[in-house]
């Protein structure tokens, strides 16, 4: 009878494991990462053999139940609060460019005026009353010019009314260029606002996508947390089985006095602690879940479960990560970290031109041609020729000592010798993400083979101690610690072929590498 539940025990705990090391051991040809012709995701879906599987476009999707990688990345592109604010950010930045871009476009403006006058007043006793209407209408437009100047003309039309009920009519018009000379012009002066918003509408870009990119990762990683969370559960409620079943073959040889009563405590002391274990790593599995509906966007009372990749991913073959120069030179030449320092770097560069423009005199040409005429009627006061004027003006204004604007000038040269500054540490700090990435996906390569032959011993060890305690050369203490090493190094291979994956994906990252 011993016999025959140690037998079953035995079965019962390797079964599971040695259908997944059969599996394991059935890999596929090499597989080829941070290839350019696939992101990760499309990588990942390759490498599993997920990519012909049928999905549900998420428009469509009403129930969130075995939810794929791919439509959790989707999910979260479209309802992420981060995403949706970066969104936002992007767009005011559009709005501030189209701003910019508006200086440069004829702006007009009509303006009207009427009022009423009453004068009194008393003349040798005699009280006079002067009435007069006056009503405006001008109309004026402006341009801007690229190169700092700006062209301005002005149509007015004023007609007054007398209370003798004469009236006066006058029509002008005016055209004027002004153009500074020295401060505030120039093509490089007149274009900066637009060329600095320009710059700050790509900056904002690039935040947007590394905004996606980040919450991307983090999905990612959630994912493949829960799966490893989900893992540590299964694993538990198995050794739980195990435990109540050694415990109940305990029971049976306490009662044909095979064993001390002792024994049969350890037994139960193991199996109510595996029951604790079982609780926390539940909680553990629904608090994951939680954290992946918020990077989701969704309701956290939404209930939500993903695709179990556990088989696939035990079946995965082995993958060809690049040498680490070629992951440093694809990172330099890829990541969008080093394009919003050269963005910094033009715009203080803009800014530093600007500061030293203001340094310059004042040095205004201004020209100017007027025309008007008047009369009782309006037939009689449209003939612009009757009066016209030309003006040809050149002013110069020297500021002494100018202090506060060369002071601007050192501070805009020392913020760009700091972005200059800033650049370079990014580009250190790239190489080093770099480095580290790829030194963990090669540390999970070796810690797998070495996991993976640790499970083939605690297998062995198992087996070893059921047969001893079925001739009652070991205690139970024996057997239960041999079991704990099974389950463990179950839970810590399946824990690293998470990781791996999860530092295939950070490698993808720190290299500029498109994660979906």
């Amino acid at each position: 009878m011993i016999k025959k539940i140690a037998s079953f025990l035995f079965v019962t705990v390797l079964c599971c494991l040695s259908f997944r090391l059969m599996a394991q051991g059935e890999t596929s040809a090499t597989l080829q990462a941070l290839s350019d012709e696939f992101s990760y995701l499309s990588w990942t879906e390759s490498a599993l053999g997920l990519r012909d599987e049928p999905s549900t476009p998420i428009e469509q999707i009403t129930v969130y139940e075995n939810i794929s990688l791919r439509q959790c990345l989707e999910i979260a592109i479209a309802g992420n609060f981060d995403i949706q604010n970066s969104k936002r950010d992007l767009l005011i930045s559009q709005s501030s460019y189209r701003e910019a871009k508006s200086e440069f476009l004829p702006s007009f403006n009509l303006g009207a005026e009427t009022e009423y006058n009453r004068t009194r007043k008393t003349v040798n006793d005699v009280q006079e009353e002067t009435r007069r209407e006056r009503q405006n209408l001008a109309l004026t437009a402006q341009q801007n010019l690229a190169t700092g100047g700006n062209v301005k003309a002005s149509v007015d039309t004023v007609r007054t009314k007398l209370s003798n009920s004469d009236q006066e009519i006058t029509n002008d018009g005016a055209i004027k260029l002004n153009q500074p000379l020295l401060r505030g012009g120039g093509l490089r002066r007149g274009l900066a606002n637009v060329r600095s918003s320009r710059l700050s509408l790509m900056d904002s870009e690039i935040s947007d996508a590394l905004r996606r990119r980040d919450i991307v990762l983090a999905v990612i990683e959630q994912y493949y947390g829960i799966l490893r969370a989900k893992s540590q559960l299964r694993v538990s409620l198995d050794a739980l089985e195990q435990k109540l079943r050694f415990l109940e073959a305990t029971k049976i040889k306490f009662s044909l006095d095979q064993i001390a009563e002792s024994e049969v405590s350890r037994s139960e002391i193991q199996y109510l602690q595996e029951r604790d274990q079982v609780v926390t790593r539940r909680r553990s599995y629904e608090e994951q879940l939680e954290a992946l509906l918020i990077l989701l966007g969704l309701p956290l009372q939404t209930s939500i479960s993903i695709h179990d990749i556990t088989e696939s991913l035990l079946q995965m073959g082995d993958v060809h990560i690049p040498e680490l120069d070629e992951c440093i030179a694809e990172a330099l030449a890829n990541r969008y970290e080093l394009v919003q320092s050269d963005i910094a770097i033009r715009q203080r560069e803009i800014a530093l031109q600007t500061a030293k423009n203001e340094t310059l005199p004042d040095l205004d040409f201004d020209v100017s041609y007027s025309a008007g005429d008047q009369g009782n009627k309006f037939r009689d006061s449209h003939d612009l020729n009757d009066h016209d004027s030309w003006n040809i003006g050149l002013s110069l204004n020297i500021p002494f000592p100018n202090i506060p604007k060369k002071e601007a000038v050192r501070r805009a040269r020392l913020n760009l010798e700091k972005a200059e500054i800033n650049q370079k540490s990014r580009e250190r700090e790239i190489i080093r993400d770099v480095t580290q990435a790829y030194r963990r996906v090669k540390a999970s390569e070796s810690s797998l083979v070495i996991l993976k032959k640790t499970v083939e011993q605690a297998e062995k060890s198992l087996e070893q101690e059921l047969g001893r305690f079925d001739a009652g050369l070991s205690t139970s203490n024996d057997v239960r610690q041999a079991q704990d090493d099974l389950f463990q190094t179950r839970t810590n291979y399946f824990g690293e072929i998470v990781n791996y994956q999860i530092n295939i994906a950070r490698l993808y990252k720190a290299t500029g590498k498109n994660l979906n």
